[in-house]
């Protein structure tokens, strides 16, 4: 009769004791399977993972492009997971969603993620050929998948600025933030009727997905530090202020390419900031460490410094890093990975390496990179960990490659959980097609995120009438529906279940009752 409360400690200690033997990088066997996810999107052949967001409530929202072959179309889709790494049902088509953009026979990719705190989400990216795509498209879903038929034209926006002579310009989005008044920030590149070459493009949206035409120049920045360039990273700072990484071409046919990075600063009103840098007239930044500088991304810092994570040739791709104090100088005192370097795979499009930081301020850089043994042509996912110097953390034991299949795998992006935990998103080669695939790493305690604010609604506000009265309600022991009784909560964190989480994972408050 007692055999099943026997059974439940058993399998809490079994639980704790592999918690207890986990070291920071492995992987995390309680998601997925052994530590790996693999999902399909209904009605695709093929998925291809480009970004991946957490949500408030741990479950991990996953975006990229799928492939239809009946209609012969590349689509934006999205897929979302519970915190186990399985899927979440109640999202779209039984978890996943596909978009069809624009019709048949074109090319739709979403290359990031927004969540807004009402629950739901934007993917941004680009519409047309996928080599120099045409539109930079937009989609809005609803918390539970569907389109949002305020957004755009029901639930998708497409952007064009028109043409350079009789062809139209590359338009495309790599980046998407959601600003503190409910406005949406793109960052990626475009070329208009008066600019005759591809340039850096910061476009502001209202929040229905319409042009914001009081931003910039009639709702868009655009300037040209070199050649083709391509925006790859973008954050927007405390103040508003906005940070760009691109990667542009300093040599003029037929020489060979010569790529440089550039990180550049816009005011709030998306003036290029000329006190940034050490190029006065576009407050920018260049970092030349080899012949070919790719892909850079960044991890901005609580102290206004910025990690710059990229790819550096010298006849073989390497991972390379530096650190920019607040005005944009390079910091000599940090230079990632401070030691042997090790191979980053790079091809047009790719994603590079991308710096997530910790609590702690230790940095995780997430990669790809070839395997070794037992089959070197193969791909796997790769991190490392670095100190706040840049050089490699010798504690982080789980470190290093991360076989997900036997073929080819790629990791694009990275995020990381409250509890420190990271989660890698990417895309994995079953043999059969390729299928949007994530990993779940352990972290440590040190790396736990705290993200405590008095919004503890979640609306983006903080309000006397509501977030000071849960508060102090909580404060004085209340629990339940005590805590809420008569507040109007416009945020997503609405019911006392999920604002008591906030206030002990986040907060860190204890004795609160269930």
């Amino acid at each position: 009769m007692h055999r099943l409360p026997t059974l439940i400690a058993a399998i809490a200690a079994g639980s704790l004791s592999i918690a207890a033997d986990a070291a920071p990088g492995d992987l995390d066997t309680t998601y997925g399977l052994s530590g790996k996810s693999f999902a399909s999107v209904n009605g695709a052949d093929a998925s291809y993972a480009n970004a991946v967001a957490i949500q408030p409530d741990g479950k991990i929202v996953v975006a990229g492009k799928c492939f239809v072959l009946a209609t012969g179309s590349t689509q934006i889709c999205a897929l979302r997971l519970l915190p186990n790494g399985f899927f979440d049902t109640s999202f779209g088509n039984n978890g996943s969603k596909l978009v069809n953009v624009g019709g048949t026979g074109v090319t739709e990719v979403a290359h990031a993620i927004a969540l807004q705190s009402d629950g739901k989400i934007v993917l941004a990216g680009s519409c047309g050929p996928e080599t120099a795509p045409t539109e930079t498209c937009l989609v809005r879903l609803l918390a539970d998948g569907s389109l949002d038929g305020g957004f755009g034209l029901s639930g998708k926006s497409r952007i064009s600025f028109g043409t350079v002579g009789m062809a139209a310009g590359i338009q495309e989005a790599r980046a998407i933030a959601v600003l503190a008044d409910g406005k949406l920030l793109l960052g990626g590149r475009c070329r208009g009727d008066t600019l005759a070459t591809v340039g850096v493009c910061v476009v502001r949206l209202n929040s229905n997905g319409s042009l914001d035409t009081a931003y910039a120049n009639s709702g868009r920045t655009i300037a040209v530090n070199a050649l083709d360039e391509r925006l790859t990273s973008m954050l927007v700072r405390a103040d508003g202020r906005v940070l760009i990484a691109t990667e542009g071409n300093n040599s003029l046919p037929p020489a060979a390419a010569i790529k440089k990075v550039y990180v550049s600063q816009l005011t709030v009103s998306g003036a290029w900031d000329n006190t940034f840098g050490n190029l006065a007239t576009t407050g920018t930044q260049v970092l030349e460490l080899c012949t070919q500088n790719k892909l850079p991304r960044m991890a901005l810092q609580p102290d206004g410094k910025v990690i710059v994570a990229f790819v550096c040739n010298n006849g073989g791709d390497i991972q390379a890093g530096k650190r920019l104090d607040i005005t944009g100088q390079i910091d000599p005192a940090y230079n990632y990975p401070g030691g042997t370097p090790f191979g980053v795979p790079v091809e047009s499009g790719e994603y590079g390496l991308k710096p997530v930081l910790q609590a702690d301020g230790r940095t995780v850089f997430a990669a790809s990179s070839y395997n070794v043994a037992p089959n070197p042509v193969t791909l796997d996912f790769l991190t490392w960990r670095a100190g706040d110097t840049g050089t490699l953390d010798a504690t982080y034991t789980g470190g290093g490659l991360k076989p997900m299949l036997a073929a080819s795998d790629r990791a694009n992006d990275a995020a990381l959980q409250t509890d420190g935990k990271l989660v890698l998103a990417g895309t994995c080669d079953n043999g059969a097609s390729f299928q949007i695939c994530t990993a779940r790493l352990q972290g440590d305690a040190s790396s736990a995120a705290r993200n405590c604010s008095m919004d503890i609604d979640g609306d983006g506000r903080v309000l006397p009438t509501t977030d000071a009265l849960i508060l102090a309600r909580a404060s004085l022991g209340l629990s339940g529906a005590a805590v809420l009784n008569g507040i109007a909560t416009t945020g997503p964190r609405n019911t006392w279940p999920l604002i008591r989480d906030f206030l002990v994972n986040q907060c860190g408050m204890s004795n609160l009752a269930p």
